[in-house]
Formats: C-alpha cells, sequence, structure tokens
C-alpha cells in the first residue's frame, strides 16, 4: 500500500486495508512468509471518493469503515 489509509487484522489472519487514496477496501491474508495476494472488498460508488479507516467488529467477521464522498458533495 503506497498510500495506505488505514488498515485492520483479525484473529484469524485477515488484514483489511485501503491501499490508497481513491480506492476500496481490500483483503489479504497475513502469513508468515509471503503474505498474500490481495482481493478487493469494497468498491467505490458514484459520489463516494474512498473507503478508509476500517475497523472490525467484536465477532472478527463483520467490519466498518469510514466512506469519503466526493469532493462535489462536501458542503
Amino acid at each position: 500500500a503506497t498510500a495506505s489509509r488505514g488498515a485492520a487484522w483479525n484473529a484469524e489472519g485477515t488484514i483489511l486495508f485501503s491501499p490508497g487514496v481513491a480506492t476500496g477496501l481490500f483483503r489479504v491474508p497475513a502469513t508468515p512468509t509471503t503474505g498474500g495476494q490481495p482481493t478487493s472488498v469494497t468498491h467505490v460508488s458514484a459520489g463516494q471518493d474512498a473507503h478508509r479507516t476500517t475497523r472490525f467488529l467484536p465477532d472478527g467477521q463483520r467490519f466498518l469503515f469510514y466512506v469519503v464522498g466526493s469532493r462535489r458533495d462536501r458542503k
């Protein structure tokens, strides 16, 4: 992640992260030697600039994240 905007790591070894400024969230397994291939978890929709600052909920499966609105929609 060249311009990371937050990450979370759960007990099962999954890392959620925002790799850059105008992206959704990605998931990668946290393995000690090789890491893994990131896969997309969320997609930025119309009216959104990015998804950031994710946190796992206590169940370790569900998560919350912050949606940055588009500059046009910010007041």
